[in-house]
């Protein structure tokens, strides 16, 4: 059940994630109208910002703080995914590649392999993770195929179908992952080694 939730949640969010990491110079260009320079600025501009994010992240994620910080990184995605849906403007595309950088530092996968580590058993961690993170890079290249054409036949329609599959990660991470127990103790790995295979 751990991990049937983490892995839907990881799915969901790396539509996003991958449709960005991808396509970012192609939507800038060809839906946007803007220019290679541009966005080789726009990818640059966002580094930073995702980074000092992330060591942010580093100071709370251990203590009970990581909830809100996920909750608030998560929102300030979906809210640049849900902005660039209603307005295709190039403003808005910069908005969203700045605040889904911000978003990523406190949510998607950085979270989900803290929570890896945290709630799956010591000698499990490598088999759930290796397994989740194949099914939902599958899927993303499954959706990349079709991405170009999705986008020049509607790509508002692109962008809010992204936007539901983050508001429907987060809600699988609100109402999953909240009941996982504790981290997983070391004394699991005893466990482990005592099931038989």
């Amino acid at each position: 059940m751990t991990a049937a939730v983490l892995g839907i949640y990881y799915a969901l969010w790396n539509l996003g994630a991958n449709t960005l990491g991808q396509f970012r110079p192609y939507l800038w260009i060809n839906v946007f109208g803007g220019d290679p320079r541009g966005i080789s600025w726009l990818i640059l501009a966002v580094l930073p910002i995702g980074l000092a994010g992330t060591m942010l992240f580093t100071l709370v994620v251990d203590g009970p703080a990581q909830r809100r910080w996920f909750i608030c990184g998560s929102l300030i995605s979906i809210a640049g995914w849900l902005l660039v849906s209603l307005r295709l403007e190039q403003s808005s595309f910069v908005s969203l590649c700045v605040m889904f950088s911000v978003g990523a530092s406190t949510s998607g996968e950085v979270v989900f392999k803290v929570w890896v580590q945290r709630h799956v058993p010591v000698l499990a961690r490598a088999r759930v993770q290796g397994a989740t993170v194949a099914v939902a890079r599958l899927l993303a290249a499954g959706a990349a195929v079709v991405t170009p054409l999705i986008a020049t036949w509607n790509v508002q329609f692109l962008f809010s179908s992204l936007a539901i599959a983050n508001i429907a990660a987060l809600a699988v991470a609100l109402f999953g992952v909240r009941r996982f127990r504790g981290p997983a103790p070391i004394g699991a790995i005893d466990d482990d080694r005592a099931a038989p295979n």
